[in-house]
């Protein structure tokens, strides 16, 4: 699991043009996040997705005011979609398979057969 402090991924996603398609938003006062980041790498590591794909921002209120921007902690971004709370796997999986069908097809060799 990548921390906060991490800049750059190596390769860019192709549907967000983030470096990080899979982000987990944590905090120290959230009683809830650490199941949710569990559940998570649970199901990326289903997919064959490395841990290490995903990026944990840790957001405390007192350093920098960003918990506000969240209707909700623990929050699970992957690409342009938002869970809140705690996650369910059907939820993570179905916005998995999501980013990999608009990853597919939204690369310029999108019409080589799938390998």
């Amino acid at each position: 699991m990548n921390k906060h402090s991490v800049t750059e991924h190596p390769k860019r996603c192709a549907t967000c043009d983030r470096s990080y398609c899979i982000r987990v938003y944590k905090s120290d006062d959230c009683p809830f996040c650490d199941m949710a980041e569990q559940v998570l790498v649970e199901s990326v590591s289903a997919y064959g997705i490395s841990k290490d794909e995903i990026l944990e921002i840790r957001l405390n209120h007192e350093e920098n005011g960003e918990e506000d921007d969240f209707p909700a902690l623990p929050a699970i971004e992957i690409c342009d979609s938002h869970i809140f709370g705690i996650p369910q796997r059907d939820n993570i999986t179905d916005l998995l398979s999501r980013m990999m069908i608009k990853d597919r097809f939204t690369k310029p060799d999108f019409k080589k057969p799938f390998s």
